[in-house]
């Protein structure tokens, strides 16, 4: 659990929700970017990157799952769950993490979170299967957000590998194969209904209230780059849709599931 020191109170909220689950969550201290100079991330993270430029906060987020990533390299463990101090958890998050019978065979990333936005879906593989109510697929389309994610060692490492020189935030990293070298390399899956949404930021976030935008000309250059990087990729999903058996969805939250698609 990545947590600012200076936000006690996401860390007893989140607390307080891993209580109630019975999931003992270990907390991990996020870097601060507003305490950190630009010479601080300038070694690590390029100026700007396909999605414009990269601001303080996304620079301090993506540092804290890189530092989390390598603590977890460094022990015993096979898989990590990581969670950001903003989440919301499903109440059956101790059933999936107490039998990993589930995880895909050859997974790097497992997506446990649906990202809230207005008519956002997804590009799944047609390789599904059923847990517990819930269906996993290989996700084969930007899917952002990283406030609940399961990786495995090899995944991690993975993403350590290409961490010197950054140019996207990190979860464009995992789950944007649209600019991310990375994301498509990973064997990413995704659960859904998902386990993880994020709180609604409603002013608090510390990574926003960091983001310098753009204006004028500098914003039109900006979004102009984001769009070509989605249509370079649209030809190949476009394919994966009709010839591979994709699979269009609306990832959704749910605390409990009604129902899942047939393995």
């Amino acid at each position: 659990m990545i947590n600012l020191e200076h936000r006690p109170d996401r860390r007893d909220k989140i607390a307080a929700q891993s209580a109630r689950l019975g999931v003992d969550l270990q907390f991990f201290p996020a870097v601060n970017g507003y305490a950190a100079s630009d010479d601080f991330f300038d070694t690590r993270f390029a100026r700007s990157g396909p999605l414009g430029l990269l601001g303080t906060g996304d620079k301090a987020c993506t540092l804290s799952h890189f530092n989390a990533l390598e603590a977890f390299c460094a022990g015993d463990c096979s898989y990590c769950l990581m969670v950001e101090d903003d989440a919301i958890i499903s109440a059956e998050l101790g059933l999936w993490l107490g039998d990993l019978s589930w995880w895909p065979r050859g997974a790097d990333v497992v997506k446990l979170e649906a990202y809230e936005q207005a008519g956002l879906v997804v590009l799944l593989g047609p390789d599904h299967s059923c847990h517990l109510g819930r269906s996993l697929a290989p996700l084969w389309s930007r899917h952002a957000g990283t406030c609940g994610y399961m990786i495995s060692k090899a995944g991690a490492r993975a993403a350590l590998a290409q961490s010197d020189h950054v140019d996207v935030p990190i979860d464009h990293l995992l789950f944007n194969g649209n600019i991310s070298a990375l994301a498509r390399q990973l064997n990413v899956y995704q659960l859904y209904p998902a386990l993880f949404k994020q709180t609604p930021h409603e002013g608090t976030s510390d990574v926003i209230g960091l983001r310098k935008r753009p204006k004028g000309v500098a914003r039109l250059a900006q979004e102009l780059r984001r769009g070509l990087g989605e249509v370079r990729r649209l030809p190949i999903q476009i394919s994966q849709r009709l010839f591979r058996g994709g699979l269009i969805e609306a990832i959704q939250f749910a605390d409990t599931p009604k129902h899942a698609k047939p393995a």
